[in-house]
């Protein structure tokens, strides 16, 4: 078997050395699986095998407990008349408790919506009935509460959009409405920049903590012709982890999962019991430039009320 060595700790140790000195992949896989919402009554896929990889091998079951389910949704291409049990994007009407359509509370524009998805395909996430509508105003970035309309609604009055300026950061008309799709949930794990930016703030302990820190490790194969192969730790694990999550498409957004931050872990804090939220949802639609809507949500205790929170990042 090839013989993998790396600079790490002051000294260069083969795999199974450091290994040996950190048996744990993260300290407590329970506390990250805590950072996502888990469905309920979602027939979820067998967990499936990790892949074989000499450098992290020593820790494939212990990196296998904190994949978390997820389900990607896809943006439509066509025009789509939106129905109170459908779930859609963009255009100018959306199903609320009323007929009257939110407003910024700081510059009073009529908010654009991003998302309404139907409570037959958001109900197993938010666990409770309902859909979830989501608006933004893009011309007051980067956003706050009165800048945003995140609700749980019952769907059932035609809300209509009056006409007025449009203007997602990405620039891309949203004026048609179009339809959304999720596909079925599979298995992911976070990539290595979702560990750098949890790192800056948490010590997860194990051999995470080292291997994906900010500072990257590389490490040393030896190659079948004696020479020696190096490859940096965070590509390594990315090639790793893109091999597992593969099992599942990438969509426009997700249920679930680990938020992809783009500028840094900003998982916000429940205003009741001060716990890290659960990741609900990843939005782009086309709509964020690179970044996303992030959204999450607590229930830990009957003070949390289910709370729903955002971080948008462009």
């Amino acid at each position: 078997m090839a013989r993998t060595t790396f600079e790490v700790e002051g000294a260069r140790l083969d795999a199974a050395t450091f290994a040996a000195r950190h048996p744990a992949w993260v300290r407590d896989p329970a506390a990250l699986r805590a950072l996502v919402r888990t469905p309920r009554g979602l027939a979820l896929p067998p967990l499936p095998a990790p892949p074989r990889d000499a450098l992290f091998d020593p820790w494939r079951d212990a990196m296998l407990a904190i994949a978390a389910p997820r389900q990607e949704l896809k943006l439509g291409s066509g025009p789509v008349k939106p129905k109170p049990d459908g779930s859609f994007a963009h255009g100018t009407a959306a199903f609320l408790p009323s007929s009257h359509w939110p407003v910024c509370g700081r510059c009073s524009t009529h908010l654009e919506l991003c998302l309404q998805l139907a409570p037959s395909m958001v109900g197993p996430w938010l666990h409770r009935p309902g859909a979830l509508v989501l608006m933004y105003c893009f011309a007051c970035l980067p956003g706050s509460p009165e800048t945003t309309y995140l609700r749980i609604v019952e769907p059932r009055t035609l809300a209509t959009r009056p006409a007025g300026p449009t203007a997602s950061s990405s620039h891309t008309s949203t004026t048609q409405t179009r339809g959304v799709t999720v596909l079925p949930p599979s298995w992911r794990v976070p990539d290595s920049m979702w560990f750098r930016y949890r790192l800056d703030g948490e010590d997860l302990g194990g051999a995470a903590a080292v291997l994906l820190g900010r500072e990257e490790i590389v490490a040393e194969t030896e190659g079948e012709d004696g020479e020696d192969e190096e490859v940096g730790t965070f590509d390594a694990y990315d090639e790793w982890a893109e091999r597992f999550n593969a099992r599942g498409r990438r969509g426009d957004g997700a249920l679930g999962g680990y938020p992809n931050w783009e500028q840094d872990d900003a998982t916000p804090a429940c205003p009741a019991c001060r716990a890290p939220m659960e990741h609900l949802l990843d939005w782009n639609g086309e709509q964020f430039l690179d970044g996303a809507l992030h959204v999450f949500m607590c229930e830990r205790t009957p003070a949390c009320g289910k709370e729903l929170e955002f971080v948008a990042e462009f």
